[in-house]
């Protein structure tokens, strides 16, 4: 491929035309292609924001969020669980002569965690005062920052170090009182255990909660077929016989109060449980995408449609969006997202439409490319070819923008996170372009 080489006068004209759009253009080959009329732009103005929704559903995705992690860049997060019990499906226990075991709840981690995976995770069980319900019966959608009322004293409780491959369950005993008191419901077919309504006016369910200092937050789910309480007793018979009865939980009344606190991070110029979009400059020259924590990147192209004003006739030939994460975004105890989404948005923070790939067909997920032994090669990348011409098209006064979500968008069930700097910073996130001028 050659170079062309332009003259003196002609890149005074240039540096002119550039100087009037107000961007931080580098040229690093003014021309790629061979073709004079083609213009390379390898970092145009990008602006970025942290766009904070005020809440999102955390019920009935069979997660229980527990523990707590302090971020520095993203604040602290503290994630607990409440669940409702459900009564089994049939009563073996009845008129039977038993003895109480045991009663314990059970959990398998998931392997979704941040923080210290090297100390333990204390949790601790409280019995529900409050039965989990909205003001509407039928509706079963419950908030990450919904809470309700528990009784004070501990139900159960453990402390554990929880490897990040462990899959095999945790077991959690519970107050041997109640169990002893519940066996003997089952044994005597007490009114409490005829209907579910009767069950969850006795039970009204748990809540789990970590009282760790080890700054480690784990995920979990149930144990079997959503198995969550297991009552361990001894049938009397001719021989003694080991027996459990299973409770499962309903999957509409279990959900996950994730709260975020951002004292002391970025983000704490936000107002909590509000809907917000904060410039990068406000937030320490940072944008945070956190699907715990309900927030999404913003990206906009403030003066794209001053390029106009470098030639009569321009068309973008091709429009590469590429984000450079960095290594504070992998650097342990965090990963990178494996995917990620871009959306078209307005000035209202809506996400309208998901950006496709070439065919129209996919959606694009970044292509993330990780180069270990150069790390500052490590990248997303997406095609944004036609919205930048369709910006062009539009018009200074465009609304359109484009949001940065993760797979889940924002989500109790796994963690994403990307920590990015703005252009007065570095080159995290790069529009390079290649524009036709006549």
């Amino acid at each position: 491929m050659r170079n062309i080489y332009f003259s003196i006068s002609s890149c005074c004209c240039l540096l002119l035309a550039v100087g009037c759009i107000k961007a931080p253009i580098e040229f690093v080959d003014n021309n790629r292609t061979g073709d004079p009329n083609i213009t390379f732009f390898d970092n145009y103005k990008v602006e970025i924001a942290t766009y904070r929704t005020d809440s999102f559903v955390t019920s009935g995705h069979e997660t229980f969020m527990i523990g707590q992690h302090q971020d520095s860049l993203s604040g602290q997060l503290t994630a607990s669980s409440y669940s409702q019990i459900l009564l089994p499906e049939n009563n073996p226990i009845q008129d039977k002569t038993v003895i109480y075991d045991s009663l314990v709840l059970i959990l398998k981690p998931t392997g979704n965690y941040l923080g210290d995976t090297l100390k333990p995770l204390n949790i601790e069980v409280y019995r529900m005062s409050d039965k989990i319900k909205n003001e509407e019966d039928e509706n079963t959608f419950f908030y990450n920052t919904r809470s309700f009322s528990v009784h004070p004293s501990i139900f159960g409780s453990t402390s554990i170090v929880i490897r990040p491959k462990r899959t095999s369950e945790i077991t959690i005993r519970l107050a041997d009182n109640f169990g002893r008191e519940l066996l003997n419901k089952f044994r005597t077919n007490n009114t409490d255990i005829q209907t579910l309504e009767d069950f969850t006016n006795y039970f009204r369910g748990v809540y789990l909660k970590s009282s760790s200092n080890g700054n480690n937050l784990f995920s979990f789910r149930s144990f079997d077929k959503s198995i969550l309480m297991r009552l361990h007793y001894r049938l009397n018979s001719n021989t003694s016989q080991e027996k459990t009865l299973n409770f499962a939980f309903n999957t509409s009344y279990q959900f996950n109060q994730v709260v975020h606190n951002s004292l002391n991070s970025p983000l704490s110029i936000f107002t909590p449980f509000k809907k917000q979009l904060k410039e990068s400059k406000v937030t320490n020259n940072k944008s945070v995408l956190h699907n715990n924590i309900g927030s999404l990147i913003k990206v906009s192209f403030p003066t794209i449609f001053s390029i106009k004003e470098l030639h009569p006739y321009v068309k973008i030939l091709k429009a590469e969006l590429v984000i450079k994460p960095g290594s504070i975004n992998y650097r342990y105890p965090y990963e990178l997202p494996k995917e990620l989404f871009l959306y078209t948005t307005n000035d209202n923070n809506d996400l309208i439409s998901i950006m496709k790939d070439a065919s129209g067909q996919n959606d694009q997920n970044g292509n993330l490319a990780i180069d270990n032994l150069f790390p500052d090669k490590t990248q997303y990348s997406f095609d944004v070819t036609q919205y930048i011409n369709f910006l062009l098209n539009e018009g200074r006064f465009s609304k359109s923008a484009l949001m940065i979500s993760p797979k889940s968008l924002f989500s109790d069930i796994d963690t994403e996170r990307l920590i990015l700097n703005d252009q007065t910073i570095d080159k995290s996130i790069q529009l390079k372009l290649y524009v036709l001028g006549l």
